[in-house]
């Protein structure tokens, strides 16, 4: 009896630890099968939302690619917030420009929240090209870096007439090119007709040893009987591989008139110098171009400084040159340079004014003009054997004062610099979205009024990167500036940080930009030209 009653208690304990066996591998698998169940549920919730992180990526990358058909300066980088569901997305656009100056590489990144308090990120990136400007584009990097509420003049103060001038007297800086690393150089009045014109500069030399930076010296009109030269300068790569072709707009006025000169250096209100080596510059007869004086509808006349070269555009084979006031005679004229040893003229608009400055974009040209009745022309030129009028704009102040001077197109924003008017903004933002209007975004506030009567500003140079804008001018009672402004409101334009004063309170007639560098170029009261290089502080 004891033996059995043993056995039974023995087996009982068996039967009860297969039990305890049994119900843990059901809890395991219970609690396995829970955790599958859920972590599927967690992996569909994170994939979905992976899935929309990336759909988000690609369609930023997408509106980059059309920011930057529609206006390569625009592709800029952003940050923006957005909610899908309940998952918050931060979006951020990085852009880098390489190297080229004509490529931008652009990176979308996506970041949120996921499960369990897990961060998570995606990212896409993309290439966008300017492919509307690809030869004889700016160079300008439209992506800010640095401090530039604090800009720095980066080189010591260059004096051209020490620096490069032949001899004593004044060198009148006119205009100035920068591209890819070479700053070209434009000479108006010099106080001898042997006095050079024409100089290029080496940009990395410039910016640390500016003494040692010159690379070529020129002198296009070695003839000419008094001292004056050229007024505005656009540089543009050739057809043939190493090509480049500077276009130059000379203010040489020729005795005793356009009808009566004979083309050539000292009759051409366009030239054209072959600058593929910075070192040993050209200039063939055939590229000494005077509009024709028959041939066209209204020929070109003019005495004395009427009809010379004042402004320049190029684009995709075509220079659009603006002239000083005519006598007879379009003041804007379209000239084929596809081939750039034999310009041939193919249309032109009478304006009735000087033309101070061109921006083509597309088939449409922005004019700005020195008229007492309106400071911006806009011209359909499509067809450029017959450009024709869309609008043009009269800003506000006294109908004396405030000449347009100076322009720029960033997507559809036209930003005009004016001659100082003491009763009005001297910079304007003007709503260019309709080619059949155009007006500032807003009445009240149609840009900044940078003169006062105290101290009257002149703006000769306008350039806009992403939300600023960057200006140059002065005036002889003032001296001259380098100012910056904040313009990512088009109806409320702010100071941006402190001015530069310019060299020996010179005033600026033209500024240019490459990378992150700016090139200023001014002229004090005795007509001696100056040269600064600003970037940013640190």
């Amino acid at each position: 009896m004891k033996t059995r009653s043993s056995n039974n208690s023995y087996h009982r304990g068996v039967s009860t630890l297969e039990i305890l066996i049994a119900m843990s591998i059901l809890i395991l698998t219970l609690t396995a099968v829970t955790l599958t169940s859920f972590g599927g549920q967690s992996l569909a919730i994170d994939s979905r939302v992976a899935a929309d992180a990336l759909s988000e990526a690609q369609a930023m990358l997408e509106r980059a690619q059309l920011t930057g058909r529609k206006d390569y300066q625009l592709v800029n980088p952003t940050t923006t917030v957005k909610t899908i569901g309940s998952i918050t997305y931060r979006e951020v656009l990085d852009v880098v420009a390489a190297s080229d100056h004509a490529t931008k590489k652009v990176t979308a990144n996506i970041s949120w929240i996921g499960e369990h308090g897990r961060r998570a990120t995606t990212s896409l990136s993309t290439l966008v090209t300017n492919f509307d400007h690809a030869v004889g584009g700016n160079t300008c990097d439209s992506v800010l870096s640095g401090d530039w509420k604090n800009p720095i003049i980066t080189n010591a103060t260059v004096d051209l007439l020490s620096l490069v001038a032949t001899s004593s007297g004044y060198n009148v800086i006119t205009s100035v090119d920068a591209h890819k690393g070479k700053l070209y150089l434009t000479v108006g009045n010099t106080s001898y007709k042997t006095d050079p014109n024409f100089f290029i500069f080496d940009i990395a030399k410039l910016k640390t040893t500016p003494t040692a930076a010159l690379l070529s010296k020129f002198d296009t009109a070695p003839t000419k009987t008094s001292g004056t030269g050229l007024f505005a300068l656009h540089v543009a790569e050739g057809t043939t591989t190493g090509s480049m072709y500077a276009y130059v707009a000379n203010e040489y006025a020729p005795s005793p008139s356009w009808s009566a000169c004979a083309q050539g250096p000292a009759c051409a209100q366009l030239q054209i110098i072959d600058v593929s080596s910075s070192t040993k510059l050209t200039l063939a007869s055939t590229t000494n171009y005077k509009i024709p004086s028959s041939g066209i509808t209204t020929p070109v006349t003019g005495t004395g400084g009427q009809a010379v070269g004042n402004s320049i555009f190029y684009k995709d084979g075509l220079v659009y040159l603006g002239l000083t006031k005519t006598g007879s005679g379009p003041e804007f004229n379209i000239i084929d340079v596809h081939n750039p040893l034999i310009p041939q003229w193919i249309g032109g608009y009478s304006v009735g004014a000087s033309v101070y400055a061109i921006s083509v974009v597309g088939n449409i040209a922005y004019l700005a003009v020195r008229d007492s009745s309106k400071e911006v022309i806009v011209l359909n030129v499509a067809n450029p054997t017959t450009p024709t009028l869309l609008v043009s704009y009269d800003a506000p102040g006294a109908a004396s004062f405030g000449y347009g001077e100076s322009l720029m197109n960033v997507g559809d924003t036209l930003y005009l610099g004016r001659s100082y008017v003491n009763n009005a903004a001297e910079f304007l933002l003007l709503d260019a979205s309709s080619s059949s209007t155009i007006k500032p975004y807003s009445a009240s506030s149609p840009g900044y009024d940078i003169g006062t009567i105290a101290s009257p500003y002149s703006v000769s140079g306008v350039f806009v990167r992403d939300y600023l804008a960057f200006l140059a001018g002065g005036s002889a009672a003032a001296g001259g500036k380098f100012a910056v402004l904040n313009v990512s409101s088009t109806t409320n334009v702010t100071s941006w940080g402190t001015s530069l004063v310019l060299p020996s309170s010179s005033i600026g007639s033209a500024l240019d930009c490459e990378g992150n560098d700016f090139f200023v170029s001014s002229n004090d009261a005795s007509n001696n030209g100056f040269l600064s290089v600003i970037t940013s502080s640190p």
